[in-house]
Parts: C-alpha cells; sequence; structure tokens
C-alpha cells in the first residue's frame, strides 16, 4: 500500500496533504476534526486500500499555514476546491469528521459537481452537547485574556485531559493514551487566531438547515452516546438532507471514528458500495 506526504504551495501559502495508492481510479478525501491534523485519522485511512485517499491539514492545522483571510466554512471550502485543483482531481467522495464535517457539509452544499457524495462523522452542527457549551464557556473566556495567554489558555492540558476522559468510549487504555496524546500535539501546533475564528462561526452558526441545499448523496454516521453532538441534531439535520443515510452507533461516542476506524470504515466501504 504506497502512501506519501505532500508539502506543496498554493495561492502562496504551504499546504500538506497525505496521499495513499495514487493509481486509484476513486478518490476518498478525508477532513479531519478540530484541533487536528491528518495523523489522527491515518488509522481510518490506511483501510481504505482500494480507494485513493487524500488527507490534507486543513489551514492553520498540522503542517499547513493559515489563510490570509478568516477561518469560515466558506473559505475553508474554497480552499478544499482549489486543492483539487492544483491535484488535478476533478471528483471526490468528501468524508469529514467533527470540526471537518461542517467544512464537508458546506462544501457539498456549494460544491456539488466536485463531491461525488459526502459522508458526515459525528458532525458538529452547532452548540447543543455538554462537552459543546463547556467548549463555548472555555473559547468566550479566552476572548477575555491578552493575546499572548490565550494560547495557554485554549490549550490547557488538564482542560483537554478531562474533556477527552468525558468523551472516550473505548476500554482500550493504550488506544485512549494514544489518542490523548495524539491530540495534545495536534492543539499545540494550532494557531490561536485560527482557533478563535473557527470558534466564532462555530458558536453563532447552525448548519442543520444547509442540509436542505446538498443535492447529492449523503450519509451521517453518529455514536448514540456523543456527549458534544446531541442525536435531536442529527435527528434534524437527517430531515434537512434529501435521501440521506443515517447510521447511529450504539454505545459510542464523540471519538469513534478514532476509537475503532474498523469499524467506521466498514460502514462506510458498505454504503460506498452501492453508492459511488
Amino acid at each position: 500500500m504506497e502512501s506519501k506526504g505532500h508539502s506543496v504551495v498554493i495561492n502562496g501559502k504551504k499546504v500538506f496533504y497525505w496521499e495513499q495508492n495514487p493509481d486509484k481510479s476513486e478518490t476518498i478525501i478525508i477532513l479531519h476534526g478540530f484541533p487536528g491534523s491528518h495523523a489522527g485519522l491515518a488509522d481510518l485511512a490506511k483501510t481504505f486500500g482500494e480507494y485513493r485517499v487524500i488527507v490534507p491539514d486543513l489551514p492553520g492545522c498540522g503542517q499547513s499555514e493559515p489563510l490570509e483571510q478568516r477561518h469560515t466554512l466558506e473559505h475553508y471550502s474554497t480552499w478544499i476546491a482549489d486543492l483539487m485543483e492544483y491535484i488535478s482531481l476533478d471528483q471526490a467522495v468528501v468524508i469529514g469528521y467533527s470540526f471537518g464535517s461542517r467544512v464537508t457539509l458546506f462544501f457539498g452544499a456549494h460544491y456539488p459537481k466536485k463531491a461525488k457524495s459526502i459522508i458526515l462523522m459525528n458532525p458538529v452542527l452547532k452548540v447543543d452537547g455538554l462537552i459543546a457549551y463547556c467548549l463555548a464557556l472555555h473559547c468566550n473566556i479566552a476572548k477575555l485574556l491578552p493575546e499572548y495567554l490565550r494560547h495557554k489558555w485554549l490549550y490547557n492540558g488538564i482542560y483537554h485531559r478531562v474533556s477527552h476522559a468525558i468523551v472516550f468510549k473505548s476500554p482500550d487504555m493504550e488506544r485512549r493514551r494514544q489518542i490523548l496524546k495524539q491530540g495534545s500535539l495536534e492543539a499545540k501546533e494550532i494557531d490561536h487566531r485560527v482557533a478563535m475564528e473557527i470558534f466564532d462561526e462555530f458558536y453563532h452558526s447552525d448548519l442543520i438547515k444547509i442540509g436542505q441545499h446538498v443535492v447529492i448523496k449523503s450519509l451521517v454516521i453518529a455514536g448514540s452516546s456523543d456527549k458534544i453532538v446531541s442525536p435531536y441534531s442529527i435527528k434534524k439535520l437527517a430531515e434537512n438532507l434529501p435521501g440521506a443515510s443515517v447510521r447511529m452507533v450504539e454505545d459510542s461516542g464523540h471519538l469513534f471514528p478514532l476509537e475503532d476506524p474498523a469499524a467506521v470504515s466498514d460502514i462506510i466501504k458498505s454504503w460506498l458500495e452501492v453508492n459511488i
């Protein structure tokens, strides 16, 4: 299985993306959560051996530089379109996890000719889960702090350990340790300007109704025990996504795609077999 990291310059900014199986005919793009990078989804990406897989570091995350503009869903979606044009990719299945699902949903609504279909894993649609409310409070406090203190506050190690302890569902302690370690590394690399701009849009927007503008096939995967994404928001999204397939996974939380990538991959591949 051939895989490689690429560091390129698009619109004057450094862009990093990880690629697997470049010669395969069907392409999947996977968008990570926030804070995050391609590395957090590597185990999931590697399960798609029959597809070309591209996992970019979104702007301001991992090894990709921040945008010149504000970090909004519109600008992230344009960035994905620019990346596809740069690598001469006309169309792909786009999969998003958590924050990446927000970008994926927006991209699917505005670039239907480029997104063959979309898959949303634990989509964060609005502030309505327990941890989402805690995050809102955490970021609102950051706004009141001097700029030089914001990064330390936003990525306080104790806060992240406590929040992860709540959202973990896997009994595999080694897997938990790996996820927590990777999450801490990714958080330290985030520019606080990027974090605050992403949070501002998240806090003030509800993406449920944007589903009405999605005309391509879609799959929503969510955990029944997710403390960040409420089952109610998933239900309302499904009502607004014409013809969407929804898979609620029992006893699974927000980190399900990281905790059990093989199980998520099986769900996705089964759906893709009949939908592309």
